[in-house]
């Protein structure tokens, strides 16, 4: 999945120049349209890291990735709209970046977990009344 949008993304990155004048915008877009293409390989990325940590159960590290993802894309969107139209693109394409770390961070410790949550958290044999 994430192989095929990243060929994606790279095409289009290296296309963005006739994508833009395909669709009459300006060459001044480039750079934000380049960035929002590189924001969207880094959300779709957040988003296998989610779907794996709800598929663990692990709801609480689910919940602070997407909350963070609300608060960075918020804060750099704001961030690069007071920095003026040199800057549209980076906003989201930093906030992307920030919770595909975390992200990463967070699913890698649910997996070192994981035979812990598998074999003792779950097995009433094992865990007290």
């Amino acid at each position: 999945m994430w192989v095929i949008q990243s060929v994606i993304t790279v095409l289009v990155i290296f296309l963005a120049p006739s994508i833009i004048e395909v669709t009459s915008g300006s060459y001044q877009q480039i750079g934000a349209f380049r960035f929002g293409t590189l924001g969207a390989l880094f959300h779709v990325m957040i988003l296998f890291c989610a779907i794996l940590l709800q598929y663990f159960d692990a709801r609480r590290p689910a919940l602070l990735l997407q909350s963070l993802f609300l608060v960075t894309n918020a804060g750099f969107t704001y961030l690069s709209l007071e920095l003026g139209f040199a800057y549209l693109g980076y906003g989201y394409f930093l906030a992307t970046v920030i919770t595909f770390a975390v992200g990463i961070g967070l699913l890698f410790n649910v997996l070192r977990q994981l035979p812990y949550f598998a074999f003792v958290r779950n097995n009433p044999s094992v865990t007290e009344i």
